[in-house]
């Protein structure tokens, strides 16, 4: 699948996990998939949840966490990881005050890696927006060393944004070990998520502007998918991606 191993966001089938977490991780594995990006336990434990995992033969190598756990809760956070036996621990998202946030993001990042773990954070859209005359996305990796904070650049919210995903990855090199593989179309009042290769990212540059910058994986996710079977949608995804 594509020159980098490739996981799925398992937010992208978050209504088939709401109601059968085993059988979706079999039919994750069925459609493609070897690894999975962790978006909440579904009301397991950490050590449940990760035998339904071995049972799909499906490798954890990442996991979403609120920033709320990960600097208030760190060693609740680092726990869950290590049962899971992730590599990344990944915060989604963030409101508030960006620097202070991203200093505290800063101290968890060291315990993180004391502990043998990488700490990241995702973007949206709004980390490209300006405030002061610097991009937001910028001012929370200066505050942060990069070895407690890693980037994971989703790179379909970055072009939504209005940046250029090549151009960000490059800047940002040895910095994104986990690159978010995500498509979209334009429509009149927004845009609508779509399954990777049936919009309008340009695939060629950013795949190998991703491997180029150092990255080790590429993470697969739609948000939303409207009347589709968000399944199938990962399943063409996968497909697609095998043929890069």
């Amino acid at each position: 699948m594509g020159s980098l191993p490739t996981a799925l966001q398992l937010y992208s089938v978050r209504d088939h996990m709401e109601t059968d977490v085993a059988g979706t991780l079999k039919r994750v594995k069925d459609i493609g998939y070897d690894a999975v990006e962790v978006a909440g336990l579904c009301g397991l434990d950490a050590t449940e949840y990760k035998r339904l995992c071995d049972d799909a033969r499906l490798r954890p190598v990442s996991m979403h966490v609120m920033i709320e756990e990960v600097t208030g809760n760190p060693n609740g956070a680092i726990s869950a990881a290590k049962t899971l036996g992730v590599d990344y621990v990944v915060v989604p998202c963030m409101s508030g005050d960006w620097v202070e946030n991203a200093q505290a993001l800063d101290t968890a990042g060291a315990r993180m890696r004391a502990a043998g773990l990488t700490l990241c954070y995702h973007n949206h859209d709004m980390e490209m927006a300006e405030l002061d005359g610097k991009r937001v996305f910028d001012i929370v990796f200066e505050q942060a060393r990069p070895e407690n904070l890693a980037t994971q650049i989703d790179t379909a919210w970055v072009q939504i944004g209005g940046a250029d995903p090549v151009a960000l990855l490059g800047q940002y090199a040895g910095r994104c070990p986990t690159v978010h593989v995500k498509d979209y179309v334009e429509i009149p009042d927004g845009h609508e998520f779509v399954p990777v290769g049936e919009g309008c990212m340009d695939w060629p540059a950013v795949l190998e502007a991703a491997e180029a910058a150092g990255a080790r994986w590429f993470i697969v996710e739609q948000d939303t998918w409207g009347d589709a079977d968000s399944i199938e949608c990962a399943r063409t995804s996968a497909a697609f991606l095998a043929r890069c």
